[in-house]
């Protein structure tokens, strides 16, 4: 039985601008790594923001072994960025029991002074 939601992957991009982006795809930090990874992460030079790049590390390990991706449905919010960051903040609030009612009627009252 074939699953379309695997498939092999030869190379990730860490933080593309819009115009670099191979996909539409994006990594959600969710990762099952065999103990390889930490020898390839031992060796690695500091890549985007001068850090250590766990995709970088994931790359390398693709010449030589194989990489597999899952697509996961679902949202998505890129906690990276400010506005995706109060973005996720907001609809986590709005879903949240103990937050939910007391959020939405803070926001009513927002949007009228807008």
């Amino acid at each position: 039985m074939s699953d379309e939601t695997v498939f092999s992957v030869k190379t990730f991009v860490e933080k593309p601008s819009k115009a670099e982006q191979p996909s539409n795809l994006v990594i959600a930090g969710r990762y099952i790594l065999t103990p390889d990874i930490f020898e390839v992460l031992e060796s690695l030079k500091p890549g985007v923001d001068e850090e250590i790049q766990l995709t970088d590390a994931i790359n390398q390990l693709s010449q030589t072994n194989k990489v597999l991706a899952k697509v996961i449905e679902g949202e998505r919010f890129d906690v990276g960025d400010k506005l995706g960051y109060l973005e996720y903040s907001l609809q986590y609030g709005l879903r949240h029991p103990e937050t939910s009612q007391d959020l939405k009627k803070y926001l009513i009252e927002l949007v009228k002074q807008l």
